[in-house]
Formats: C-alpha cells, structure tokens, sequence
C-alpha cells in the first residue's frame, strides 16, 4: 500500500551480497499472505518469483527460514520458478512469463538479479537496458502485476552519488522504474 501498485515496476538496488534476495523474498512472502512487508501492509495476490541466480536447494532454504521466522504455515499463493543457468533469450523468456501469468490473476512478478537477464547485453547501453525495461513494462501490462527485479550497485564508495544514480550501469534503470528502492 502506498509503495508498489499492479501494472508498475519496481527496482530493488544495493551493493552486491547486501540481502536483496532475502528482501525479495519477505516481499513475496508479504504478498502472497496478505501480511506487512516492512512497515507497509499488503494485499493478499499470487506471486511468481523467478530465481535466476541461487540454487535450488538455497533459496529452498531460504524459504524455510522465512516461513518459520514469520510463522506462515502455506504459501499456495507463491509459485517459484528456478532458473539458474536455464535462461539466455530473455525475450523468450518474457513470452513464457506473460502465458504463465495472462488471466492466473498474479499480483506480483518478481525476477532476482536482473542482470542475468542481460546476457550478451551491456547494462551500461541505454539501448540495451532500454530494450529490457521495455520487456519489463510490457510483461506488467499484460500480466497486470507489479514487477519487481534487483539491480545491483558498482563496486566503490558510492556515497558521494544521489541515491538515484547509484545503481551500475545505464540511467535507464532508475528513469524507467515507477518505484526505486
């Protein structure tokens, strides 16, 4: 309430190895119960989550703990896509995510790290990164659910930048997201 809305998109950016996964997946697990993610309150919905970078016996895991730490007993509202070293058209990939979720009723689509949908692409090309948005964008409009990816921040003391412009790579990132945490 009041941070994500169905149909937008959302970046989720820190440095490396920060826990965004972790945030990612108390995200997922607020929607798909109906419970507060952080301070704000949710609305219960059908969440995909697309794991691109963890194992599948880590972010099971993973899983676990959250599931145990907040007392959630069933998570029928949470369909987990494991993807690691499975996907290199992300164009395909979008086609897939968009015939999964047209009238399954998905309130938040969630991709984890965004960079791997980048292979053969630089992140520092607006054109590239402007192609992927664009992707993004049309899978929010079709799906009609939020969609949210993690992005990460370049090495180095990054605290001289404004907030907005410290994730790696193109502007694009941070002019194109409807939210930026």
């Amino acid at each position: 309430a009041g941070l994500l809305h169905r149909g937008t998109k959302c970046v989720i950016a820190s440095a490396s190895k920060a826990g965004k996964t972790w945030l990612l997946l108390d995200l997922a697990f607020s929607v798909a119960t109906g419970t507060k993610f952080l301070h704000w309150p949710t609305t219960k919905g059908k969440v995909l989550f697309i794991n691109f970078e963890l194992q599948k016996a880590f972010i099971k895991e993973r899983l676990d703990v959250l599931k145990n730490r907040r007392k959630i007993g069933t998570t029928d509202n949470l369909v987990l896509w494991n993807l690691r070293g499975k996907t290199a058209d992300f164009e395909a990939l979008i086609q897939n995510i968009i015939k999964e979720a047209e009238g399954k009723g998905y309130s938040l689509i969630i991709l984890d790290p965004i960079y791997k949908a980048m292979v053969g692409k630089g992140e520092n090309m607006g054109s590239s990164v402007g192609v992927l948005c664009s992707q993004l964008e049309r899978l929010a409009e079709r799906s009609g659910a939020a969609v949210v990816y993690a992005h990460h921040f370049p090495k180095g003391d990054a605290k001289k930048k404004a907030v907005i412009d410290r994730m790696a790579g193109s502007g694009v990132f941070a002019r194109d997201a409807d939210t930026i945490i």
